[in-house]
């Protein structure tokens, strides 16, 4: 298995949750990284605890619904370092927990914009530099169990992430024959202030209130940041397409893809 130390990693959506705790277990691993957020401040704070490691963290302001942020950023990161060899397009929100009939088109284009051509404008800043170089690189996505499920309510969300798994496969054939890895990461809940995001924006029905009860389940059932950092980081290095990490969520899975199995049109 390859080692990580003196490698070179960009981990957007870093200022908490999985993004922090994947920039907490690379910095331990030897990794130079670059940490990444639309929220400055907060950023700052968390890479506090990153300090007196022995590597190099850049912190930088990036908001990924921003093309040019990453085309810069790409551009910056191989003057400083060099190639990167590994890319997390992490950046993530919840959004709004509304029914179809009261989403609005702010809704939408939250979830589409950040969760969706965030991985995308990564993707098209950092591929071409990680083809170039020397040795293995990878990309790892952060989608959600819900890429690979449905359920009632946050239709925006499940939509964006369905969409990142697609988006992740398609890489994934069109880099089979270079260097690049590509890795799409589909866990179930995990214990992040993701549930808590949506506060202070104008909510729909009754969303408020199922966004406060979802925020409370993941606090309360789901898997540290730090547990899941480690499982992606073992996953990517294994060379796993697919990252998942809950298995309670199998049953529904393998539900859903055989209703699709069993649609489809025989000889």
């Amino acid at each position: 298995m390859e080692s990580l130390a003196g490698k070179v990693a960009v981990v957007t959506g870093a200022a908490s949750g999985i993004g922090a705790a994947l920039c907490d277990a690379l910095t331990r691993a030897g990794v130079n990284t670059v940490a990444c957020d639309i929220d400055a401040e907060a950023l700052a704070t968390t890479a506090a605890g990153w300090a007196n490691r022995n590597v190099e963290i850049l912190q930088r302001r990036i908001d990924v619904t921003d093309a040019a942020h990453l085309v810069q950023l790409a551009a910056e990161v191989e003057r400083h370092f060099g190639a990167v060899d590994i890319l997390f397009n992490n950046a993530g929100v919840l959004g709004s927990a509304a029914q179809m009939g009261d989403l609005s088109a702010a809704d939408w284009a939250l979830c589409l914009s950040v969760n969706l051509m965030g991985v995308v404008h990564g993707v098209e800043a950092f591929l071409p530099g990680m083809r170039r170089a020397e040795g293995r690189a990878h990309i790892v996505n952060t989608a959600s169990i819900a890429g690979l499920m449905r359920q009632p309510r946050m239709a925006p969300y499940y939509a964006s992430k369905s969409a990142v798994v697609a988006v992740s496969e398609v890489l994934a054939l069109e880099c089979a024959d270079d260097s690049v890895q590509v890795h799409v990461v589909c866990p179930g809940a995990v214990a992040t202030k993701i549930g808590t995001s949506a506060q202070g924006r104008e909510q729909q029905g009754d969303s408020a209130e199922v966004l406060a009860a979802f925020a409370e389940l993941l606090s309360s059932t789901g898997m540290t940041p730090a547990e899941l950092a480690e499982k992606i980081i073992q996953k990517m290095l294994a060379g796993d397409l697919y990252i998942i990490t809950h298995p309670e969520h199998s049953d529904e899975i393998e539900q859903r893809l055989t209703s699709i199995i069993d649609a489809l049109p025989r000889a």
